[in-house]
């Protein structure tokens, strides 16, 4: 399947996710983790468009794969 021209958010639809508020935004891009529930990897959006995939684990979700600010 060709997912060249899909939405990030989209393409991971089988990740679970969190919603960001401006503040965590700001925290994720600079590398800081937030807290949050659930095991495994997670899209972390804000505003229709995904900001990072990050893990959860011991109740923080830690940044792993930041995306460039639109």
């Amino acid at each position: 399947r060709d997912l060249a021209g899909a939405a990030p958010l989209a393409a991971l639809v089988h990740l679970a996710e969190r919603e960001l508020s401006q503040t965590e935004v700001a925290a994720v891009r600079a590398g800081r983790p937030i807290d949050g529930t659930g095991e495994g990897p997670v899209a972390l959006w804000a505003d229709g468009a995904l900001v990072a995939v990050g893990q959860g684990a011991g109740g923080v979700i830690r940044p792993e794969t930041v995306l460039p600010a639109p």
